[in-house]
């Protein structure tokens, strides 16, 4: 273990260093959002080896480290949570399988100002018109791989082939340690596009809609195709 990583994790911890890059009551100040977010980034890939490796997560100062790391989260999940929305994917893609309660503090973030929806109708909120923030990069520098045949399937379901090539690929580089970490950006990013094309379709919702759509079709045979890390 560096001798710096605690002292590192210390500050990028602080209230101060914390509050000059992520607080958002000046525009100016969103612009150090993605500054901050590949501080975090920097953090979970060091963190990523310790975590995929037991024998050496039971070591007192990973176990710290790891701890520390937990704690900074529960600060952003508390005062900022905006920020963990905006950029949940690119973290989750990089926490491994087996950290749940670092996900799922990422995931469980709302916006501060989300309304009570108690006995409130959604749909008539002006709230959720405007689109969500996402990175630019989360999607289609990950998806040009594949994206026009993705596209071309969610129009006309063609090429035919196209669902078991992706699913045999997909779980081809989950098998393998070099190309695991990439796969799962890769699954990650699917689902989001795949996600935003069903909510542009402006189709109406309804039971049968969704069973007959293209989209569930996907989701479907991949659940089916992938081993238990892939699904």
């Amino acid at each position: 273990m560096p001798s710096f990583t605690f002292a590192w994790l210390d500050f990028i911890s602080h209230r101060i260093f914390m509050g000059k890059c992520l607080d958002n009551s000046h525009q100016i100040n969103h612009k150090t959002w993605p500054l901050y977010a590949a501080l975090l980034t920097d953090l979970l890939l060091f963190l990523k080896p310790i975590l995929q490796n037991m024998d050496s997560f039971i070591v007192n100062c990973n176990m710290e480290l790891y701890k520390g790391t937990l704690k900074l989260f529960l600060i952003l999940f508390h005062d900022f949570p905006e920020f963990l929305c905006e950029n949940c994917y690119n973290l989750c893609d990089i926490i491994p399988i087996r950290a749940v309660q670092l996900r799922n503090i990422i995931l469980s973030a709302n916006p501060i100002n989300i309304p009570d929806v108690s006995n409130l109708k959604v749909d008539n909120l002006y709230e959720i018109i405007p689109p969500v923030r996402i990175p630019s990069t989360s999607l289609c520098e990950q998806l040009h791989y594949f994206q026009k045949e993705l596209d071309s399937y969610l129009l006309q379901r063609t090429p035919s082939n196209f669902l078991t090539e992706l699913a045999q690929g997909l779980s081809a580089n989950l098998l393998n340690a070099e190309k695991q970490s990439n796969s799962t950006t890769m699954i990650n990013a699917l689902t989001l596009y795949i996600g935003l094309s069903a909510i542009q379709t402006n189709k109406t919702v309804t039971i049968n809609s969704i069973h007959n759509s293209v989209h569930l079709e996907i989701f479907q045979h991949l659940l089916m195709n992938f081993d238990s890390q892939g699904k």
